[in-house]
C-alpha cells in the first residue's frame, strides 16, 4: 500500500526531474542557437551538420510536447 509519504517523495522526485530537464533543455537550445548564429551570420558557413543539429533539437521539443511531458 502507498502511504502519503511515498506519494510526497514520488511527487518531489517528479518536480526535481522536471526542473533538471528544463535546465538542460534550455542549455541545449541556447547552445544550438548560439552556434547557428555564429556559423550562419559571422562565419557564413552553415553546413548540413548544423542543420541536422537544429533539426534534432526541434524534434526533441516536438516529441516532448506530443508526449505531454512538462518541461
Amino acid at each position: 500500500m502507498h502511504t502519503s509519504s511515498d506519494d510526497a517523495a514520488a511527487n518531489s522526485r517528479a518536480t526535481l526531474i522536471t526542473a533538471i530537464t528544463a535546465v538542460f533543455l534550455t542549455v541545449a537550445w541556447l547552445s544550438v542557437l548560439a552556434r547557428s548564429y555564429v556559423r550562419a551570420m559571422l562565419i557564413r558557413n552553415y553546413g548540413w551538420d548544423d542543420a541536422v543539429m537544429l533539426l534534432a533539437v526541434v524534434c526533441h521539443l516536438v516529441m516532448t510536447k506530443s508526449l505531454d511531458i512538462s518541461c
